[in-house]
């Protein structure tokens, strides 16, 4: 069952995404992230971003350190 991870971004990573420049997330695997699930972006300084929900479409953690993963997101519209 895919779930929404609503995670915050720095205002830099923020435009980044939203410019379609950045389509990749690392992040720490403590929300046990899945492909298919959903991400919604918290970010006070570029609030643009918020509403707006991307899907995990890879994931792997490959040359990672211990916990870690990157994956794809490619936003839902």
């Amino acid at each position: 069952m895919k779930k929404l991870h609503n995670i915050k971004i720095e205002q830099k990573y923020a435009i980044a995404v939203e410019n379609d420049r950045k389509t990749f997330e690392i992040r720490y695997n403590d929300r046990d992230y899945k492909e298919g699930d959903l991400i919604g972006f918290i970010c006070p300084d570029f609030p643009i971003i918020e509403g707006q929900i991307f899907k995990i479409i890879y994931i792997t953690d490959y040359e990672q350190k211990e916990g870690w993963v990157v994956f794809g997101i490619k936003e839902l519209k």
